[in-house]
């Protein structure tokens, strides 16, 4: 039985070109295990998954497989905050420094939250020398973003910051809430809408995730761009621990990475592109909702060197790329090609999640088969 065969779930009728596209990543383009889904009109009407969840093809993925979902992360801890702001607990342009007293240092007093969702702050590298392995002790990570000075004034550029984000994200909501950033998402987001999404791999679901491999003869993931001053280092923050792999319970568990499957990205985005609504739950207002696709920068992005288009926490549509969404179009990508997304105009939700990277390809002809499908049907 080939891999294509291995693929399992719905799929509605009218989205039987993403079934398709699907099935030809498997079939001509090598992918190794992944899953799909769509949420449309408040209804989840793509739901499939297929493949292998180890690297010696002897575990199938199944319905309920977690997989390190890198950076698409990023966009669920967005929607947290989108969420605590909505609730009166943290303002956009609250100084950081108020909630955290010692990241005022070198610099840093009028740094405003706003600047750090939009990755405006100065804070994409670290000139801390972090011992092997620094990256994945958070208190380590904190205390060398209290140190570091801007690499340029903040809100006078942007430039994605890859690795130092979540934990200045994560910090500040700790700091508003008291409480860890994967307990706040557990109950703010993932409990009430029924999302089986983590914010670092819970022991217990171990059993259940799907290995991250790597590419054939060590290519690198890093994304493409000119070169920029930043881009490396933004990347790599500290020297690996060759004994720890991105497998390893230790990485698994960081609050950075989330775990979870398609299903739960597209439910999670589909609540938003309906409104803020789930299942007749609403958990953010429609005009928090409008929020996440407002700009709050464009142009060339300092660290990535192309042009990029951020709002609060959220990648957003630029006119040169993935110009098949609608202009309000809100979401995030992952290192290696994962993605999930909300097209509000249509009341579209897309998630694709794999474990094998350079999944770039793939990843856009599934989404080039979503709007075909609603080209075909909406004609």
């Amino acid at each position: 039985m080939s891999d294509a065969e291995l693929i399992e779930g719905i799929c509605s009728p009218r989205f039987e070109p993403v079934r398709s596209a699907f099935a030809r990543n498997f079939a001509r383009r090598g992918e190794h295990g992944s899953a799909v889904a769509v949420h449309y009109q408040g209804e989840l009407v793509v739901d499939l998954w297929g493949g292998w969840r180890n690297a010696e093809r002897t575990l199938r993925w199944q319905a309920d497989t977690l997989v390190n979902t890198q950076s698409t992360t990023k966009g669920v801890v967005a929607a947290l905050v989108h969420r605590l702001v909505d609730e009166g607990e943290l303002g956009w342009d609250t100084p950081v420094a108020r909630l955290w007293p010692a990241f005022e240092a070198n610099g840093k007093a009028a740094i405003t939250v706003r600047q750090v969702m939009s990755h405006q702050a100065g804070l994409c590298v670290l000139d801390t020398q972090l011992p092997p392995g620094g990256a994945l002790e958070w208190d380590t990570v904190i205390r060398a973003l209290e140190h570091q000075r801007p690499v340029w004034a903040p809100g006078t550029r942007f430039g994605y910051h890859a690795v130092t984000w979540p934990f200045l994200v994560g910090e500040i909501v700790q700091r508003v809430t008291g409480k860890p950033l994967s307990e706040v998402f557990a109950s703010e987001l993932a409990a009430p809408w029924a999302l089986d999404f983590h914010l670092g791999l819970p022991p217990s679901d171990a059993p259940r995730a799907a290995e991250l491999l790597t590419l054939p003869e060590g290519r690198d993931t890093t994304p493409l761009g000119a070169p920029t001053p930043y881009k490396e280092r933004a990347f790599r923050i500290c020297p690996p621990l060759p004994e720890i792999t991105v497998n390893s319970q230790r990485v698994r568990a960081l609050p950075t990475y989330g775990f979870g499957n398609a299903r739960a990205l597209a439910e999670l985005y589909g609540g938003l592109a309906d409104g803020g609504t789930r299942g007749g739950r609403r958990l953010l207002s429609e005009r928090a909702v409008r929020a996440m696709g407002d700009t709050e920068v464009t142009g060339e992005d300092a660290v990535l060197g192309s042009m990029r288009r951020f709002g609060l926490g959220f990648w957003l549509h630029y006119p040169t790329r993935n110009a098949v969404r609608g202009s309000r179009a809100f979401g995030h990508p992952g290192l290696g090609g994962s993605f999930a997304f909300a097209d509000p105009d249509r009341r579209l939700a897309v998630a694709y999640v794999m474990n094998l990277p350079g999944a770039y390809l793939r990843a856009a002809n599934i989404e080039l088969a979503v709007y075909r499908a609603l080209s075909q049907t909406d004609r």
